[in-house]
């Protein structure tokens, strides 16, 4: 079912208002002289007399939504999600002395947000080649807001201490949940036991909220080996009482097990990325299969562009990423041309191997690490780009999705390919797979070279000795878990003689191995389920899985944005979703259906007012199902061209 959804965007000078409530908050005691809101993100207020202390500020919080009779003397902040600090300026604006970790200052102040979004969504540089990474999506951080807020106090440190009316507070640093994280422990007046305010670093015991931000990397465990080690440090304090900014509170004796269970859980979950410490875990000798060429493994080499080419067979070339297929009378097809020396790469496949042309460019992912050279190569030779379908949708408008590690530079795809496609190049029969993994927006190309049955697998797989044995798996990529495990199960039924792994890593193809590697991911969705608050990770470790596209709009003289909403819906029910501007039930709230075990798009209009500034503004989406705010970071960039 499609919709049209109309919303009126406010916006004074280029920054989003949030304006105040239109839905009170209700509040209720919930331990001596602590209140709390009704309405997950919680927010919290610690009473003494007529005055309160206040702790987060979510979207139906504002100055005028306290508890009855009291006045608010300070607001605190545990970390720079939006959806927990949204109303920080309208208490700066009401003369409300507001406080946040000394970390937050990248994440919420004005320079800081402004330099985190210019970071994020660079312009194309007009006058040099640009560096590899240089759309970075934040180095994944999640749900910052869209301007800067003047006025905080970025003073907190973990260790301060400061009395409040008699409360004794502490910072304590717990990094998980995003990098700035903190939680307070407030010991009430007279007492030894303090009560933990912890933020969002735990939703209930062995369950975390949005677990996708403790991604700080696609394959790397650092985000979740904090969160672990930040739970383990809030147990260590032994506290009365845990209020959580969602989910219930958590008392007494139950406090440190509950704690406990969920950083065993998280560790567990940063091992789940590292297939060489799972197959090392297991019993019985490790599978034996060698590198294809030591010398070109990407440890080895970090440049990622080792000379000179390393011969595989007759007719298969390695350097670094970069694969070349030779055809016998003499053109080449390069899967995945990396950097702008891929020029010289190329000269030397001519002159040093006696091959033609590069014919073809094959994109294995839609990673830049993969493809820049293309826009070298353009300059030099004709050649046509060949890519998965869903592969060109991304690198042909790189301003479509949030997906890390595009180019902003578009590439003209020549030739989108299906999955299951057999395409003829030459003497060479190419079967075309779907292969996610590390990103869903990924390619295998199977394929016959000098008697071998070889695999181009780009980013998935790797020799358990390099980089963990994986290029992980993450919500920012798309790249879940289960894809990793039916990628995996492919495999094994193909049994290729060769993997040909990117960065060099090139390997021998064992069937015990690719085994291990299915019940590695499987077991990995297994603990993925288990941490998330709904029970499926595919719900709760999405940050996309309710996006806005194109992600990047230009607005003209009519000063409307038309874009799409695209819900995914992986569960076997029918949801519905208020769709809302931050701060407000309407103007601008409506509701959508996300059908069942699919992707429902609906058309949604932003207008905007005569005094929008031209330039770019980002601007984000408040989305709520039946309980509350829904886990995903929805926002989208609005380009306004001065209308005359």
């Amino acid at each position: 079912m499609r919709c049209l959804i109309r919303v009126v965007m406010f916006l004074v000078c280029g920054v989003l208002s949030c304006g105040a409530s239109e839905v009170h908050a209700r509040w209720r005691e919930i331990a001596p002289n602590i209140l709390r809101t009704d309405k997950q993100p919680y927010a919290y207020a610690v009473k003494a007399g007529r005055s309160c202390l206040l702790i987060g500020a979510p979207h139906d919080v504002s100055p005028r939504d306290l508890p009855t009779d009291t006045k608010c003397e300070l607001l605190l902040l545990t970390h720079h999600h939006r959806d927990s600090s949204i109303q920080a300026e309208a208490f700066i604006k009401a003369g409300i002395p507001v406080r946040a970790p000394h970390l937050s200052e990248d994440y919420l102040s004005p320079s800081g947000v402004a330099a985190y979004w210019k970071k994020s969504l660079p312009e194309v540089p007009k006058d040099r080649f640009p560096t590899l990474f240089e759309r970075t999506w934040g180095d994944w951080t999640y749900l910052v807001h869209p301007t800067g807020v003047q006025g905080i106090r970025f003073d907190l440190n973990s260790g301060d201490e400061f009395l409040w009316n008699q409360w004794r507070i502490k910072v304590l640093a717990t990094p998980g949940h995003s990098k700035d994280h903190v939680a307070f422990l407030a010991t009430p007046p007279g007492e030894s036991n303090a009560v933990c305010f912890c933020g969002d670093a735990i939703a209930a015991p062995g369950k975390i909220w949005s677990p996708y931000t403790v991604e700080w990397h696609h394959q790397k465990d650092e985000g979740a080996v904090a969160a672990a080690t930040s739970l383990r440090a809030i147990a260590a304090a032994k506290p009365k009482l845990l209020l959580l900014e969602r989910g219930e509170p958590i008392r007494g004796s139950a406090v440190v097990p509950a704690l406990l269970e969920t950083a065993e859980l998280l560790q567990q979950l940063g091992a789940a990325k590292n297939f060489d410490a799972y197959t090392k875990s297991l019993d019985g000798p490790l599978p034996n299969y060698k590198f294809l060429a030591p010398d070109q493994v990407g440890t080895a080499n970090p440049s990622g562009n080792p000379q000179p080419w390393t011969k595989l067979s007759e007719h298969l070339l390695l350097t670094g990423n970069t694969y070349a297929l030779v055809s016998r009378d003499g053109p080449v097809l390069l899967m995945d041309p990396y950097s702008q020396n891929i020029v010289e790469r190329v000269a030397e496949l001519e002159q040093i191997h006696q091959t033609g042309p590069v014919e073809v460019a094959l994109i294995s992912h839609a990673h830049n690490d993969h493809y820049t050279g293309i826009f070298a190569l353009r300059k030099e030779s004709l050649f046509k780009v060949w890519t998965l379908d869903r592969i060109a949708d991304v690198v042909d408008r790189p301003t479509k999705y949030l997906a890390p590690y595009v180019d902003p530079r578009p590439v003209i795809v020549d030739r989108p390919l299906k999955d299951g496609e057999v395409v003829r190049w030459h003497e060479y029969e190419l079967k075309v797979h779907h292969l996610p993994g590390q990103t869903v927006f990924g390619l295998g190309l199977e394929v016959v070279v000098d008697g071998r049955r070889c695999l181009f697998t780009g980013d998935n797989f790797y020799h358990h000795e390099q980089y963990s044995g994986s290029g992980g798996w993450s919500g920012r990529n798309r790249g879940l878990p289960l894809g990793y495990a039916a990628s995996a199960a492919k495999i094994l039924s193909m049994k290729p003689d060769w993997i040909l792994a990117e960065h060099g890593g090139a390997f021998e193809f064992n069937a015990e191995d690719f085994r291990r590697r299915r019940d590695f991911a499987e077991r990995a969705a297994k603990l993925a389920d288990q941490l998330s608050v709904h029970g499926d990770h595919r719900l709760d470790w999405d940050p996309q899985r309710v996006r806005v596209e194109p992600l990047v709009n230009e607005v003209g003289a009519e000063r409307v944005a038309r874009v799409k909403i695209i819900v995914n819906n992986p569960t076997g029910e029918r949801t519905r979703y208020r769709v809302r501007r931050p701060g407000s039930v309407s103007p601008g709230a409506e509701f959508v259906w996300a059908d069942p075990q699919r992707e429902t798009a609906h058309d949604f209009e932003i207008r905007l007012e005569p005094t929008v500034r031209p330039g770019r503004h980002v601007y984000h989406l408040l989305i709520e199902d039946q309980t509350g705010v829904d886990p995903s970071d929805t926002f989208c960039i609005l380009d306004v061209r001065d209308p005359k």
